[in-house]
Parts: structure tokens; C-alpha cells; sequence
């Protein structure tokens, strides 16, 4: 083309410009198929003249993808694939920039096969040189081949489970090293088959000959190696006889039954049968023990004699009663020696034979005697007597030894010749232990006795010499006072006779014409004074008899009486004038006197005056006493009225409280003086007066026997005033501490409590009390101040408020901030009244709401909001630091809606505005784009879930200083 261009003036042709119009790109879309996880790829074909290479954007499930560089009839790949996929044609541009979208093929589906796969499976033990059946389990089409992990190839047609036999010359555990079929060659393999060989039973240690004693249990025992070997014990009854012996199925066989044995051990693959052993079993010795008959100082014999065939000699083992003694080399029937001081006897503790048989029970006489017969002894000496004539005596002895025999002998001459007795006249058991004398003589005084005793055994033993000696009796007696008095007269006899031998009868006589007795020990009161004789007579059971007397002197007692001005009197003043009125019959003699007053004070006047110091009831007693120091007393009592001791109390006590009145009550008297601050109440004179105003009070009370009290008994009545009740409150907050401050006036009110309600149902008995309220509401808080000595004074007063509530506490958004450089922070505001920032060093005022930061390091704040009614509310910040302005982005974010890192999100350092932050997907498709700082992506593109997978994200922003910055990176979303 060219183009005349014509004016007023003249006209001019351009030059010569040629319009090309280039075909838009035609094709087609062509694939393979491939086996699952395999990359895909496709192959667009041009059909028409054109200049590649071409920009594809195909489409598969709903998803564009453009790809750049494609030459035609060259693949190019999709990605990796398990499933069948279908792809499209969108748009093809060729070089030029031509853009076709429609196709000659613009549809090619990727078929994707499956992996074969196989399993293994059979682990086992067998025998050696035997075969073992192994299960392979396969997927796949077609003719599937498994190669073994020995290098052994199985091929199979087509799925299932089929067996491969293996034959290992040692123990092998197999595992498929690959599988494959007609599509794929490279499929999932699993499982393992371990084949494990049996070890064939051998005899290492073959069962040994034993040799045991009866009851004894011989064991016998086998030592064999090999797979799970099992046992069987037999016994060989007689040459081509053999028996199971039943239970014998281990290692290990105990027996008590003599005979040659072996066993049979067994294995899973082989049986082996052991030696013989020979079971020996040796007899228990038997047999009886002897003993002998000895003299004391000899040596005895026991014999062991054997009654049972067996291998001596033997070793005996026997008990004498207090040891074992063991006793070696013991032929049967052959005596060895023992030697006892006295008879005793052997029991068998055991015997032991040649063969190391023991035999510890059952002998046939197993307990034998050494009798060992003693000298005669004599144990119990005859005892010297000394009797009275008449009377009968024995003489007694004994002795110990074999076979004993006894006589008695008599010297009559002071021991010089002893001549042997015979049972005739007086005596009698002269061949015995005892010698009976029927009656003795006064002639027998001075005889002696002695007995010889004779026995088996020698020498004879003589006892020791027993005198006879013959008395009469002697009678004494003591008194325990001579001369009394007979008022409380009482004489003790106390008998002081005696008698060798026997016993005695007594009789007293007194000596007054009146008293006798017949006791040994006699006491007697006389009726009269004198002098008087007492005689006893002793007499003994044989008839002899003696006398002995003592003469007592009985005094006359006086007779005391006094009389008494006043028996009663008041204790002011009290005076007692007593009267001595006393006389002593048929005597002349002078009495003297003691008056004991009964207040432990005491005279020894004749007529005393006493006064006394305390009221009371005394016993006033006069004890006349003559020169013979006879003496007796008269008691009168007096009695001294005490003088009142007034006592007064208040009702309900010494506190007067406002507006009431108290009730004195005085005691001590039956009339009464009432005083008031000293003045006397004229007409009061009562117990009690009620009384309605404060002052002391006294009271003087007269007792019924008209003595009026010394002192005054006194009481002060306290006027005690009604408190008035107030309160304040430092903070109407819920769920803070709310400190009640008590403010009431309680100087004229005595001792006071403290009753705080409200309407929650708190109470409290402090003066201060600090509560804190749950929930929010309306407080009505009442307060009742109680006087504790006067109840009835008691006032209250109730404030009511209103209670907000402290704001939630939160975690404030992060702040990113620049090292070193200042950036400003806020806190809530909350109709906050004052704030503290904690730490504070970093801060420029750490008690306002936005305060200046300059950080080095990361920090978190806590921050405390304190509202006008006191409710706090402490929140969190962190303040993260970098070390230069940026946008920073996470490279990781999980958006699988379970709340944590569900979205990505930016941080943005010393930037002061954002101009865009943008998503893309791997196609460069643009998936989010904002342009606000605090928008985050949630892993969505038009509602819908984007694939597992890595994404690009691009940022511009200006920084606090202005500079204009643009940061990249890459984000991997995972779900």
C-alpha cells in the first residue's frame, strides 16, 4: 500500500507499505498414557504455516495453565499424575502474537495405569533340605513377574494370590525386590517372609549310673540340644522287656525303683535314644541297741546288733539324755564303752552303713539302759530332840543306793560304844528309815541314836549322831502398863511360858474377887481403883504345871466441869468468861488444868477469859490432870457470829446502757443501808435497788443476829452511749477486691461488733471487711455496730451502689517495630482514668495510653487499664523488633479451618502505607491481590479451595522515610 497526500499548492505520494496478515495457529492436542505417579506430558502439533514457538494455555479440571516455549511435536509436562485426566485447549499463540482458540484436536486425555503391586507373606521354620511355601498377593494386568529378593523371578497371570516354594540351605528371610506387569514396571512392594530351619536333637551329656539309699530319690538327667526337643523315659524289666515309665517326659527323671533305665529324646525333625543307666538302691540299715547293769565308778557296754542285710561298719550317732555322741567303726554285736556317773538311758539318733545309708527312726530297739547301781548315801541326817517326859519321838533317816537295808543303834554312855538295837519295849523300826520311841523317860535324857545304812554296793554309810533330850515347862508373863488410871483403863497379859515339847493350857486370875480367864493372851478393865494381884498358872498336856504372879495399881480420875458467862456473842468485841467447876473423888491431892479453845489456841489457868479473832463454832475443851497423871476432859462449844460480809452485783451488770436501767442486788444481811456517791438513800433497805443512773453505790447489811457489817460493799454503773454508724468504699468493680472502710463512732460505747449483709449474701464480722463481687448488680450494704455490753444500743445504716465490670482482658495486635527507632503504641481506652505499662524502661511515659517505644529486642507489655470506679483490666502486647524495614510473610500456612494458621498474613516493618500484595499460583495466575494491611489470604480463589502446593507472593510499600520497596518470596500451602 501508498498513499497521495495533496494540498493547495501541490500533491505527494508516500512511500510503498506492505500488509502482511499472517493464519492464527492451528493444531492439535495429542498425549500418553503413563503409569500412576509418573509425569504426564502432551504434544501440541501444528497443522498450518506458522512461527513457533507457541504459548499454550490448556485447562483440566476447571484450572487454566499457560505454558511458554512449545515447539511443536515436542512434549511438554503437565505434572505428576495418579488418576486418568482429561486436558483442553484454550488459546494457542504463535510468534507473531496470532492467538487461535479454536482446534483441529484441541482434547487429549492422559490415561494413567495403576502400579502393580505385591505382598509377601509365609514366614515359617522347616527342617533342613525340605522346601517352604511362600504366598505372594498381587495386583496388576496382565502378566505380572515378581522377582524374589534371592534374585529368583515368579511370573503370574494376573491378579491374585498365588505360592512360590523356596528351598534355603540356611535360615533366609525373603522380601519382593521387585514387581511389574504389563503397563508398569516399577509397582509397591511390602511384606516379608523370615524362614527359620529346625536344629536336629543331639545328646550331649548322656544319663549316669546312681546310686542311692532306700527312701532316697535317685535323679537321673539327660543334657540334649536341638529344636524343641521332647522326652520319654523307659525301663528295662528283663532282657526284650522294656516299660514306659508313665510321666517321665523331661530333661530331668527322679526315681526310688532300682533298674537300668534310658530315654528317648525327640525333635521336630530326628529321635535319638540315650545310654543306659543303672539305678542302684541300698537298704537302710536296721537293728537294736543293748545296754548293761553297773556300780557307780565302773564302765558300761552297748551293743548295736544289726538285723538287716547291709555293709558295716557303722557309724552310730546316740543321745545319753543330754548330748549326741558319735561313735565310728562299730562292728554288729560288738560292745563299745560308755561311762555314767548314774543310770541312764541310750536312745539311737542314727546309724550310718559302709554304703552312706542313714537310718534315723524305726529301729528295732532303738532305746537301751545303763543301770548304775550307787553306794549307799545318806541325803537326810536324823534330827536331835529335846521332848517333854512322856511324850513319844522318832528319829528319822534317808538314804539313797541299790537294794538298801537299815539299823538303828543306841550309846548310852555320852557316844562312847553304840550297841545295834532290836524292836522290843519302847522301840520299834529299828531294821527301817524311821525309829519309833513309843514313850520317853526322863531317865532316856542325854541317850543318843545313830543308823547304819547298807546296800549292793559298798561301803556302808553311818548317819550323823541325834541326842534326846527331856524338859518341863516354864511360866512367865509381861503387862503392858502397871499403874493406870481408871478412867480407860485396859491391861494387856501377854503370855511370855514355854515349853520345850507339847503344848500348854492357862488360867488367870485378876485379883479383884471378879476376873479370870483361860486365854494365852488376855486383856482386862477394872471397875474401881486399888492394888491389885494377878496370877497365871501353865499346865502341859503331859500334866506338869507352874505359876507365876504380878501385882497392878488402879488410880482414881478426876471429874472436869466449867461454866460460861455467854455462850453465844457477835465477833466485834466478843468476850468469853469461862468457870472452872472441877473436882477428883476420894482424893486430896491438886488437879492441874489446859483448856483448849478450839482456834488452836491454848492456857493453863484455872477460870480463863478468851476473846476470839474469827466468827465461828468452837469446841471448848478442859482437860483436868491429877499428880498421878490421871486425867479427863469436858467439852462445851461456843459460838461467835461473824460479822455480815456485804457483797453487791448488777443485773444485768455494772454497764448502764442508754435509756435502760440495772438492778443492784446486795447479800450478807436481812436489812440494808443504801448509799449513792456517798449520800444514804433514805427509805432503801431492801436486797435490791434499781437504779437508772451512772455513780458508785455502796451497801452495809445487818445480819439476823443484829451485828451490822464492818465495811461497805461498792459498785460503779458505766453510762455507755449508742454508737453512731457510718461506712465508705474504695471501688464499685466486680470481681475486684472492694475494701470497706468502717468509720462509726464507738468512744462511749464500750467493746462493739461488727455486722456487715448485703443483698449477695455475703457477711462479715471484721471491722474492715474486703469482699469481692462475682457478677455486676446493684450492692446494698448494711452495717450494724452492736455495743457488746449493751445489745439493745445497737445501729445500722445501708449505702447502695452500682457495680460495673472490668473489661475483658485481651492480646492487642503485635507490633512490628525497627530497632532503635521510636514507634508509638496505644492501649485500649476503656474510660480508662490511668494506665501502667510494664516493663516501663523502654518506655517514654510508662503511665499513659500511647506511649513511645524504643526497642532493641523484642518485648511484651502488660498493660494495666484502670477505670474512674477502680475495675482493672491488664492486657498483652508483644512488640517484635527487626533489625531493618521490610514486609515479611510466612513461607508455611495450614488453611484446614482448625484455628491455627488457617491464614497467611503480612508484618510489616517501618512501612508506613501498603500499594498492593499479591498471590499467584504456579500457572503466574493471579489467586489475591488487597491493598490493606491487615487483610490475610485464606488459601481460596473465588470460594474456592486451592491445591496443596507452593505460591508466589509479590508487595510494594512505602516506608516510614518514603522509600518505595517491593519484596517477593514463596508461600507452601499444606492441608
Amino acid at each position: 500500500y501508498y498513499v497521495v497526500v495533496t494540498g493547495t499548492c501541490n500533491t505527494i505520494t508516500s512511500g510503498n507499505a506492505v500488509v502482511t496478515v499472517n493464519p492464527l495457529p492451528q493444531g492439535s492436542l495429542t498425549t500418553s498414557a503413563i503409569c500412576s505417579g509418573s509425569n504426564a506430558s502432551l504434544t501440541y502439533t501444528s497443522s498450518v504455516a506458522g512461527s513457533g514457538p507457541y504459548t499454550i494455555t490448556y485447562s483440566s479440571g476447571g484450572v487454566n495453565t499457560t505454558v511458554t516455549g512449545v515447539v511443536s511435536g515436542v512434549p511438554f509436562t503437565v505434572g505428576t499424575l495418579t488418576a486418568t485426566r482429561a486436558y483442553s485447549l484454550v488459546s494457542v499463540t504463535d510468534a507473531n502474537g496470532c492467538v487461535g482458540t479454536s482446534f483441529t484436536a484441541g482434547t487429549a486425555t492422559v490415561t494413567v495405569n495403576p502400579l502393580p503391586t505385591a505382598t509377601l507373606s509365609g514366614s515359617q521354620t522347616i527342617c533342613a533340605n525340605t522346601s517352604a511355601t511362600l504366598t505372594a498377593t498381587v495386583t496388576g494386568t496382565g502378566s505380572i513377574t515378581v522377582v524374589l529378593s534371592d534374585g529368583t523371578s515368579n511370573t503370574f497371570n494376573g491378579a491374585g494370590t498365588y505360592s512360590i516354594t523356596v528351598m534355603p540351605n540356611a535360615a533366609t528371610t525373603y522380601t519382593i525386590a521387585s514387581v511389574s506387569d504389563a503397563n508398569c514396571s516399577a509397582g509397591t512392594v511390602s511384606g516379608t517372609a523370615v524362614i527359620s530351619l529346625h536344629t536336629p536333637v543331639t545328646i550331649t551329656t548322656q544319663p549316669a549310673n546312681t546310686a542311692v539309699c532306700d527312701g532316697i530319690t535317685a535323679t537321673l538327667s539327660v543334657v540334649a540340644g536341638g529344636t524343641t526337643p521332647t522326652y520319654q523315659w523307659y525301663r528295662v524289666i528283663s532282657a526284650g522287656t522294656v516299660t514306659t515309665v508313665s510321666g517321665a517326659t523331661a530333661a530331668t527323671f527322679t526315681t526310688t525303683t532300682a533298674g537300668i533305665y534310658y530315654v528317648v529324646v525327640t525333635g521336630t525333625c530326628n529321635t535319638i535314644t540315650s545310654g543306659n543307666a543303672v539305678v542302684t538302691v541300698n537298704p537302710l540299715p536296721q537293728g537294736s541297741l543293748t545296754g548293761s547293769t553297773i556300780c557307780v565308778g565302773s564302765t558300761g557296754t552297748l551293743v548295736y546288733t544289726s538285723s538287716v542285710a547291709g555293709t558295716g561298719p557303722y557309724t552310730i550317732v546316740y543321745n545319753n539324755g543330754t548330748a549326741n555322741v558319735t561313735v565310728s567303726d562299730v562292728v554288729s554285736g560288738v560292745g563299745f564303752s560308755v561311762s555314767p556317773a548314774a543310770t541312764t538311758a541310750y536312745t539311737l539318733v542314727s546309724v550310718t552303713d559302709a554304703n552312706g545309708c542313714v537310718r534315723t527312726s524305726g529301729f528295732t530297739a532303738e532305746t537301751a539302759t545303763i543301770t548304775v547301781l550307787q553306794a549307799p548315801a545318806i541325803t537326810s541326817q536324823p534330827v536331835s530332840l529335846t521332848q517333854n517326859a512322856g511324850t513319844a519321838a522318832q528319829y528319822t533317816v534317808a538314804a539313797t543306793g541299790s537294794n538298801l537295808t537299815y539299823q538303828w543303834q543306841i550309846s548310852t554312855d555320852n557316844g562312847l560304844t553304840y550297841v545295834n538295837l532290836t524292836n522290843a519295849g519302847v522301840y520299834s523300826g529299828v531294821n527301817s528309815a524311821t525309829l519309833q520311841i513309843s514313850a520317853i523317860s526322863i531317865n532316856m535324857n542325854g541317850y543318843r541314836y545313830r543308823c547304819v545304812v547298807s546296800g549292793t554296793c559298798a561301803p556302808a554309810a553311818t548317819s550323823n549322831v541325834a541326842s534326846l533330850t527331856v524338859v518341863s515347862p516354864v511360866a512367865s508373863f509381861t503387862v503392858n502398863a502397871a499403874n493406870q488410871c481408871l478412867n480407860g483403863n485396859q491391861f494387856t497379859f501377854t503370855n511370855t511360858s514355854s515349853v520345850l515339847v507339847g503344848t500348854l493350857t492357862h488360867q488367870w486370875t485378876f485379883g479383884d474377887g471378879v476376873g479370870t480367864s483361860t486365854l494365852a493372851n488376855p486383856t482386862y478393865t477394872y471397875t474401881r481403883s486399888g492394888t491389885f494381884v494377878v496370877k497365871l498358872v501353865v499346865t502341859t498336856d503331859a500334866g506338869l504345871r507352874d505359876s507365876t504372879t504380878r501385882t497392878v495399881v488402879i488410880y482414881s480420875s478426876p471429874l472436869p466441869s466449867y461454866t460460861i458467862n455467854q455462850s453465844v456473842q457477835c465477833l466485834l468485841n466478843n468476850r468469853f468468861v469461862f468457870t472452872n467447876t472441877s473436882t477428883l473423888p476420894n482424893e486430896a491431892m491438886t488437879l492441874t488444868y489446859r483448856w483448849e479453845f478450839g482456834d488452836g489456841t491454848t492456857v493453863n489457868d484455872i477460870s480463863p477469859v478468851k476473846s476470839y479473832a474469827n466468827a465461828g463454832t468452837y469446841n471448848v475443851k478442859l482437860v483436868a490432870t491429877s499428880i498421878n497423871g490421871c486425867r479427863d476432859s469436858v467439852t462445851q462449844t461456843v459460838t461467835v457470829n461473824p460479822m455480815p460480809v456485804t457483797t453487791v452485783s448488777a443485773n444485768p451488770g455494772t454497764i448502764l446502757c442508754q435509756g435502760s436501767s440495772v438492778v443492784l442486788t446486795a447479800t450478807g444481811g436481812v436489812t440494808y443501808k443504801w448509799y449513792r456517791n456517798g449520800a444514804l438513800q433514805v427509805g432503801i433497805t431492801g436486797p435490791t435497788f434499781t437504779v437508772t443512773s451512772p455513780g458508785e453505790y455502796s451497801v452495809r447489811a445487818t445480819s439476823a443476829a443484829g451485828c451490822e457489817s464492818i465495811d461497805v460493799a461498792s459498785i460503779v454503773i458505766t453510762l455507755l452511749e449508742k454508737p453512731i454508724v457510718d461506712f465508705t468504699f474504695n471501688t464499685s468493680c466486680a470481681q475486684f477486691p472492694i475494701t470497706f472502710t468502717n468509720r462509726s463512732v464507738t468512744t462511749n460505747s464500750g467493746p462493739v461488733t461488727f455486722l456487715w449483709t448485703d443483698n449477695f449474701g455475703n457477711t462479715s464480722t471484721v471491722a474492715n471487711p474486703v469482699i469481692t463481687y462475682a457478677t455486676a448488680g446493684v450492692v446494698n450494704m448494711k452495717l450494724k455496730v452492736t455495743p457488746t455490753l449493751c445489745p439493745v444500743s445497737a445501729d445500722s445504716v445501708t449505702k447502695s451502689f452500682t457495680l460495673s465490670t472490668a473489661a475483658p482482658a485481651l492480646r492487642l495486635p503485635t507490633v512490628d517495630a525497627l530497632s532503635g527507632e521510636p514507634i508509638r503504641l496505644q492501649a485500649r481506652s476503656l474510660g480508662g482514668t490511668t494506665y501502667l505499662w510494664t516493663p516501663g524502661g523502654s518506655l517514654d511515659d510508662s503511665t499513659i495510653q500511647r506511649p513511645t517505644a524504643t526497642l532493641n529486642a523484642e518485648q511484651e507489655y502488660r498493660i494495666r487499664v484502670t477505670t474512674a470506679v477502680g475495675c482493672q483490666t491488664v492486657d498483652t502486647m508483644l512488640v517484635r523488633v527487626f533489625r531493618s524495614y521490610g514486609i515479611y510473610v510466612a513461607n508455611v500456612f495450614t488453611p484446614n479451618a482448625d484455628g491455627i494458621n488457617d491464614r497467611v498474613a503480612m508484618n510489616l516493618v517501618g512501612v508506613r502505607s501498603l500499594r498492593y500484595f499479591r498471590i499467584f499460583d504456579r500457572t503466574g495466575k493471579m489467586v489475591y491481590v488487597t491493598s490493606n494491611t491487615g487483610d490475610s489470604w485464606d488459601g481460596t480463589y473465588n470460594g474456592t479451595k486451592m491445591p496443596i502446593g507452593t505460591y508466589m507472593w509479590v508487595a510494594e510499600a512505602v516506608t516510614n522515610s518514603g522509600i518505595n520497596i517491593t519484596e517477593r518470596g514463596l508461600i507452601t500451602l499444606i492441608r
